[in-house]
């Protein structure tokens, strides 16, 4: 350690090469979903779409526009509902799932934050281009919890 840039204060995580490898998942993973807010400052995007479109036997639920850690529970059908019947027995979804962010407090529409966001929950380019603030969302039709419709 050294004084240097405050290192003998601040603890410092040590790096170094080693020949250990990650065992590979196989079908024996178990059933999993993914749940990952877009704009995630814990987790980056890229991290949790890695993980849920590549493990096997996993599903992911990303939430366009938003920016919590903590998805669930969010309080929409899209994001809560098949995360609520997996947990009770049911079926993982099947396939990817992009649900729309709720709105910020006091605003009655989501706004697109970032690239938007395609049916696989990729980003439509591969240069994140920040949108205009002021226009709504392309992503889906935000439905409350408790509000069915069909």
């Amino acid at each position: 350690m050294t004084a240097q840039l405050g290192l003998l204060i601040t603890p410092t995580c040590a790096f170094w090469p080693t020949d250990a490898k990650m065992p590979t998942p196989d079908d024996s993973f178990p059933e999993t979903i993914v749940l990952q807010s877009e704009l995630d400052a814990m987790t980056p995007y890229e991290q949790g779409w890695a993980a849920g479109t590549g493990l096997p036997n996993t599903s992911l639920i990303a939430v366009d526009n938003e920016s919590v850690h903590g998805v669930f529970p969010y309080g929409t059908e899209e994001v809560d509902r098949p995360v609520i019947d997996f947990l009770l027995g049911g079926d993982r979804p099947a396939q990817t799932v992009v649900a729309a962010g709720k709105p910020l407090p006091l605003e009655r529409t989501t706004y697109e934050s970032w690239t938007p966001l395609d049916g696989n929950a990729e980003h439509a380019t591969e240069t994140p281009s920040f949108t205009d603030p002021t226009i709504p969302a392309e992503t889906g039709v935000l439905r409350e919890q408790g509000s069915r419709s069909g």
